[in-house]
């Protein structure tokens, strides 16, 4: 457990040693571009696969195995329709979604953005945190979604500051990473599909990014109907978190307080 812990801390270290470094570093001297943007993302996937493979912890234990692909995509279908027709007969708006599609932003936010955050702050910080705190303070679970959420909402400062973003810009882009990150924490807890959280990420981002930033309440409505949607589709017959606990020990809780 010791070992889990420190590896934690040093992750998340290099996770912010990336961000207000290397990535700022990057877009001063090659620019800010699709290249560096991808590479930036990158970056910070092969960070989360080398701290998963750390922990001996294998793509079906944090649900991003080609079948948790294929039904993370459906289950993101099914939220994109029931939001689609929740959002038009609730409240008459006749734009849900961004009408020009763009394949290369499409892949950048769902693939690029969407799924390498999320496999670094949810399959890795937030599954790690869920495990040591449960072990030690079972019914303190939930402080796993605040802890991981002040980490992801912080770790959004340093670029912001490169960029020179004012006061006022700067605390408004850590209150809705902090609040995205709960959230997310949350599709993930219900569905444990870590491809269909990094698809609701992405969409956040493309193609629904206009419609939340005018009408934040239908931005809420959509991630509790990707909560529900999540967990009505979750393959697993655990609840969170012993859907993870479970896959890592076999049913053997004592295992992982070693």
């Amino acid at each position: 457990m010791q070992s889990t812990v420190k590896n934690l801390l040093i992750v998340s270290g290099l996770a912010f040693a990336l961000i207000s470094f290397a990535v700022p570093l990057a877009y001063q001297y090659l620019g800010y571009n699709h290249f560096t943007l991808a590479l930036a993302q990158v970056s910070f996937l092969i960070l989360a696969l080398a701290a998963l493979r750390l922990e001996g912890v294998a793509p079906s234990q944090f649900g991003a195995t080609p079948v948790h692909f294929i039904r993370g995509f459906c289950l993101t279908i099914g939220t994109y329709v029931a939001f689609g027709v929740a959002a038009v007969v609730t409240t008459g708006v006749e734009q849900v979604y961004i009408t020009s599609f763009s394949l290369l932003y499409w892949l950048e936010e769902w693939f690029l953005t969407g799924f390498s955050e999320e496999l670094l702050f949810r399959g890795y910080i937030f599954l790690i945190l869920v495990k040591i705190i449960y072990i030690r303070h079972p019914k303190q679970v939930w402080s796993a979604w605040i802890i991981s959420a002040i980490i992801f909402s912080l770790w959004h400062v340093p670029l912001g500051l490169w960029m020179g973003q004012q006061l006022s810009v700067l605390i408004r882009d850590i209150t809705i990473p902090l609040i995205s990150a709960i959230i997310f924490a949350s599709v993930y807890a219900a569905s444990g599909n870590l491809w269909f959280t990094a698809f609701i990420h992405g969409t956040t981002n493309y193609p629904l990014s206009p419609l939340i930033k005018s009408e934040p309440l239908l931005g809420v409505a959509f991630m509790i109907i990707a909560i529900l949607i999540g967990r009505a589709g979750r393959e697993s017959e655990y609840s969170f978190p012993h859907t993870f606990l479970y896959l890592e020990t076999k049913g053997d809780y004592n295992a992982i307080t070693k």
